[in-house]
Protein backbone atom coordinates (compact mmCIF):
# COMPACT_ATOMS: atom_id res chain seq x y z
CA UNK A 1 0.00 0.00 0.00
CA UNK A 2 0.98 3.83 -0.71
CA UNK A 3 -0.18 4.83 2.73
CA UNK A 4 3.09 4.70 4.92
CA UNK A 5 1.13 4.25 8.00
CA UNK A 6 -0.21 0.69 6.96
CA UNK A 7 3.25 0.30 4.28
CA UNK A 8 4.47 -2.21 7.22
CA UNK A 9 1.63 -3.74 8.54
CA UNK A 10 0.79 -7.29 8.47
CA UNK A 11 -2.88 -8.29 6.75
CA UNK A 12 -2.39 -11.78 7.80
CA UNK A 13 -0.29 -14.34 8.73
CA UNK A 14 -0.30 -18.09 9.38
CA UNK A 15 2.52 -19.69 11.47
CA UNK A 16 1.96 -23.15 12.81
CA UNK A 17 1.91 -23.75 16.29
CA UNK A 18 2.40 -26.72 18.35
CA UNK A 19 -0.87 -26.21 19.70
CA UNK A 20 -2.84 -28.78 16.92
CA UNK A 21 -3.17 -26.08 14.56
CA UNK A 22 -2.17 -22.51 13.14
CA UNK A 23 -1.94 -19.07 14.32
CA UNK A 24 -3.37 -16.57 12.51
CA UNK A 25 -2.63 -12.77 13.11
CA UNK A 26 -3.17 -9.65 11.81
CA UNK A 27 -2.57 -5.73 12.41
CA UNK A 28 -5.38 -3.55 12.16
CA UNK A 29 -4.84 -0.07 10.27
CA UNK A 30 -5.46 3.10 12.21
CA UNK A 31 -9.08 4.29 12.85
CA UNK A 32 -10.04 0.24 13.34
CA UNK A 33 -12.17 0.17 16.34
CA UNK A 34 -9.74 -2.31 17.87
CA UNK A 35 -6.86 -1.05 19.33
CA UNK A 36 -4.17 -3.42 18.51
CA UNK A 37 -4.11 -6.57 15.98
CA UNK A 38 -6.32 -9.21 16.35
CA UNK A 39 -5.36 -13.20 17.12
CA UNK A 40 -7.29 -16.65 15.82
CA UNK A 41 -5.41 -19.53 17.73
CA UNK A 42 -7.47 -22.74 16.71
CA UNK A 43 -7.05 -26.35 16.74
CA UNK A 44 -7.45 -30.02 18.10
CA UNK A 45 -5.48 -29.74 21.33
CA UNK A 46 -7.57 -29.20 23.92
CA UNK A 47 -5.59 -28.96 26.78
CA UNK A 48 -2.85 -27.06 24.99
CA UNK A 49 -5.41 -24.63 24.03
CA UNK A 50 -6.83 -24.40 27.56
CA UNK A 51 -3.60 -23.45 28.83
CA UNK A 52 -3.10 -20.90 26.46
CA UNK A 53 -6.62 -19.61 26.94
CA UNK A 54 -5.48 -19.43 31.27
CA UNK A 55 -2.63 -17.26 29.73
CA UNK A 56 -4.44 -14.92 27.60
CA UNK A 57 -6.85 -14.42 29.79
CA UNK A 58 -4.44 -13.46 32.65
CA UNK A 59 -4.93 -9.87 32.88
CA UNK A 60 -7.69 -9.68 30.00
CA UNK A 61 -11.39 -8.56 29.53
CA UNK A 62 -12.71 -11.38 28.52
CA UNK A 63 -15.88 -11.07 25.86
CA UNK A 64 -17.21 -14.84 25.86
CA UNK A 65 -15.71 -17.51 28.13
CA UNK A 66 -13.68 -20.62 26.27
CA UNK A 67 -16.84 -22.93 26.26
CA UNK A 68 -19.12 -25.11 24.17
CA UNK A 69 -20.01 -23.07 21.12
CA UNK A 70 -23.52 -23.91 18.85
CA UNK A 71 -21.00 -25.08 16.12
CA UNK A 72 -19.58 -27.79 18.04
CA UNK A 73 -16.47 -26.67 19.38
CA UNK A 74 -14.91 -25.29 22.40
CA UNK A 75 -14.62 -21.31 21.58
CA UNK A 76 -13.93 -17.60 23.77
CA UNK A 77 -13.09 -14.49 23.08
CA UNK A 78 -10.53 -11.43 24.80
CA UNK A 79 -8.74 -8.68 24.78
CA UNK A 80 -5.44 -9.31 26.28
CA UNK A 81 -3.60 -7.04 28.65
CA UNK A 82 -1.91 -5.48 25.85
CA UNK A 83 -5.21 -4.92 23.49
CA UNK A 84 -4.81 -7.47 21.30
CA UNK A 85 -7.88 -9.49 20.86
CA UNK A 86 -8.00 -13.50 20.75
CA UNK A 87 -10.27 -16.06 19.01
CA UNK A 88 -9.92 -19.47 20.72
CA UNK A 89 -11.28 -22.40 18.96
CA UNK A 90 -10.62 -25.82 19.96
CA UNK A 91 -11.89 -27.89 17.00
CA UNK A 92 -15.24 -30.21 17.92
CA UNK A 93 -13.99 -33.26 17.61
CA UNK A 94 -11.70 -32.87 20.51
CA UNK A 95 -14.36 -30.47 22.37
CA UNK A 96 -16.91 -33.46 22.27
CA UNK A 97 -14.70 -35.87 24.21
Amino acid sequence: MDDPAVRDMVANAVPRTELGGPLMVSDLPPGADEPAGVACLFGDDEPALRRAWDVLAEGAEVFAPLEPSPWGSLFGSLRDRWGVSWLVDVDGAAAAG
